[in-house]
């Protein structure tokens, strides 16, 4: 199966990288599951088996995927609003064609202020742009 992640709106300039960092059960071992950047604000994964389900989330039924990204550049500090477009395709050809997903799911992180575009080091403390983790 293939997940692709779509964002409307991303404030992070040219996308060089991604790396798949938890939450997929690979097809095999050889076939190992991957992220990889369609563009500036699609991600897609992989040969996918299924998902880990996440000690972390309230809900068995809920999972967690946790994909790294290298941006180019912080392009947008102030308020902004992203739409993340998540669908599961059957395979790698059904994503190319664009044929209809297994699923398709929309959600909305609003933003008041420009606590959006922060990475959270700690609690207390925003850097924009800036990952270590």
């Amino acid at each position: 199966m293939v997940l692709q992640i779509h964002f409307n709106n991303t404030f992070w300039g040219a996308v060089s990288q991604c790396d798949l960092l938890g939450g997929i059960i690979s097809t095999s071992l050889t076939r190992q599951a991957s992220c990889n950047v369609g563009s500036n604000s699609i991600f897609y994964i992989t040969n996918i088996a299924g998902f880990n389900p996440t000690p972390d989330l309230a809900s068995s039924t809920n999972y967690r995927v946790k994909i790294s990204f290298l941006g180019g550049s912080v392009s947008n500090t102030a308020n902004i609003n992203i739409n993340f477009f998540t669908q599961l395709f059957a395979n790698i050809d059904a994503y190319n064609s664009a044929y209809q997903p297994i699923f398709n799911k929309y959600n909305s992180l609003t933003s008041s202020g420009t606590l959006s575009s922060c990475y959270w080091e700690t609690s207390s403390t925003c850097t924009l742009g800036d990952s270590n983790g």
